[in-house]
C-alpha cells in the first residue's frame, strides 16, 4: 500500500486537482492526474507475486549459555523460478529488536548470507523471526511487507559457575560427615578377613570361615563412598534476583554431580529428572523455568539405601514446604545440604549462603575441600 511518501503524493494529487478547478488550470489538472498515476502504478507494482525465498539459521555456538557471545548465521536462498529484485530485509530478535538487512537481485537457486548477535545477557528463549521482507518501487510511494521463512528459537542455558563436586574423599566438613557416615555401613568391596570383635556387626561374621576355625572370621570390607546426588530447586519465595542465582547455582551443582559421574538427578515442583541425560535436560528445563510455582515437589523414583547420597537443596529462604518435602523424602543414607539465595542462612555447617554466586563458591569450596570454614 501506500507509504508515508505515496499519501503524500495522493494529497498533492487531490490539492492539485481542486486547485485546477478552482482557477481554471488545466496545468494543476495534468499534474494532479500524474501524481495519481504514480502512484497507482507504484501500488501495482509491490503486489506482483513476492519473492520465494528460503530461509536459514544457524546459531554459533550451537549451545548458547548465558553471557556467552553468540551469533546466528543467516543464509537467504531464492527458491523461486524468477530472479528476485531488490529488498530490504527486517529480522527481529526476541521480540526486543531486529537485524536489518539488505539484498540485491538474487538469480533463482541463489543465496545471500549475513550475521547478527543474539543477546545472551539472560537464560531463556530467544525467539527469531519470522522475517519480514519489504518491497518498495523505484519512486519510493508504495511498498509491501510480507513475512517469510518461518520463525526459530535460541535456549539460552543458564550460566554455570565452576564447582566442586561432593566426594566423600573431600577434605571438607561434607568429606569427613560422610565418611564418618560410610563406616556405620556394611560396605560394598571385600577387603581382608579378621578375628570377631566385641561391637562387630554380627551381619559380617564370614561362617564358612568361621567353619574351619577355632573363632569367629569377620570379613571386612571397604566403607562405599559416595554414588548419588540429588539438586532440589525451590521456585517459592524469590525476587528476580535470588531466583536468577538460584538457577544458577542449580545448574552448577547438576553439572559437577554429572562430570563426576555420580547418579544425579534433579528436583523440583512438579519435575524430575533424571536418567542418561540428567544435565542436558536440566539445563533446558532451567533455561525457562519461571519463579513462583506452587506446585509439590516433583516425584522420582525414591532415595536408594543402600549407599551413600547428597540431596543439596536451593531455596530463597530455610524451612519452605519444598525443603521439608526434600527432607521427608530424602533416605537415612542421605545427607542434606541447604543453600539459601535470598536469606543467609544461620543453622548448621551444611547451611550455605548463596545470596551471592562467588559467595556461595567460596562456602561451597570449604564445604567439599576445607580451605576455610562453612558459614
Amino acid at each position: 500500500m501506500p507509504d508515508r511518501h505515496g499519501w503524500t503524493a495522493l494529497i498533492g494529487a487531490v490539492a492539485s486537482v481542486v486547485l485546477g478547478r478552482l482557477f481554471g488550470l488545466i496545468e494543476l489538472y495534468v499534474l494532479g492526474a500524474a501524481l495519481a498515476a504514480a502512484v497507482a502504478t507504484s501500488w501495482v507494482l509491490v503486489r506482483r507475486r513476492p519473492p520465494e525465498f528460503e530461509v536459514r539459521r544457524r546459531p554459533r555456538p550451537a549451545v548458547v549459555t548465558a553471557g556467552q557471545p553468540a551469533r546466528v548465521e543467516l543464509h537467504v536462498v531464492n527458491a523461486g523460478r524468477r530472479p528476485s529484485s531488490h529488498v530490504q530485509l527486517w529480522e527481529p530478535v526476541g521480540g526486543r529488536g531486529g537485524a536489518p538487512m539488505q539484498i540485491g537481485r538474487l538469480d533463482p537457486g541463489h543465496s545471500a548470507s549475513a550475521a547478527y548477535r543474539i543477546p545472551t545477557a539472560r537464560r531463556g528463549v530467544v525467539t527469531l523471526g519470522p522475517m519480514w521482507v519489504e518491497r518498495r518501487d523505484l519512486f519510493g510511494l508504495a511498498s509491501r511487507t510480507t513475512p517469510v521463512g518461518g520463525a526459530a528459537e535460541v535456549l539460552v542455558l543458564p550460566e554455570i559457575v565452576t564447582v566442586p563436586a561432593p566426594s566423600a574423599g573431600g577434605a571438607g566438613q561434607l568429606g569427613t560427615h560422610l565418611r564418618m557416615k560410610a563406616f556405620g555401613q556394611t560396605g560394598g568391596e571385600f577387603h581382608s578377613m579378621r578375628l570377631y570383635q566385641p561391637g562387630d556387626d554380627l551381619r559380617r561374621i564370614n561362617w564358612k570361615a568361621t567353619a574351619r576355625s577355632s573363632d569367629l572370621i569377620v570379613t571386612e570390607t571397604e566403607p562405599d563412598g559416595l554414588r548419588r546426588c540429588t539438586v532440589v530447586l525451590d521456585t517459592e519465595g524469590h525476587d528476580e534476583a535470588s531466583f536468577e542465582r538460584a538457577v544458577t547455582i542449580a545448574a552448577s551443582l547438576v553439572a559437577a554431580a554429572c562430570s563426576a559421574r555420580l547418579n544425579t538427578r534433579f528436583r523440583a515442583p512438579g519435575v524430575a529428572i533424571e536418567g542418561t541425560d540428567v544435565e542436558g535436560a536440566t539445563l533446558r528445563y532451567l533455561a525457562r523455568v519461571e519463579a513462583g510455582s506452587a506446585s509439590p515437589l516433583g516425584a522420582g523414583t525414591g532415595s536408594s539405601h543402600d549407599h551413600l547420597g547428597v540431596v543439596v537443596i536451593v531455596a530463597a529462604a530455610p524451612d519452605g514446604s519444598i525443603e521439608r518435602s526434600a527432607r521427608g523424602d530424602a533416605s537415612p543414607t542421605d545427607s542434606i545440604v541447604l543453600v539459601t539465595t535470598r536469606t543467609a542462612p544461620s543453622g548448621t555447617a551444611f547451611d550455605l549462603d548463596g545470596t551471592t554466586i562467588d559467595g556461595f563458591r567460596q562456602v561451597w569450596s570449604d564445604l567439599i575441600s576445607g580451605r576455610g570454614t562453612a558459614t
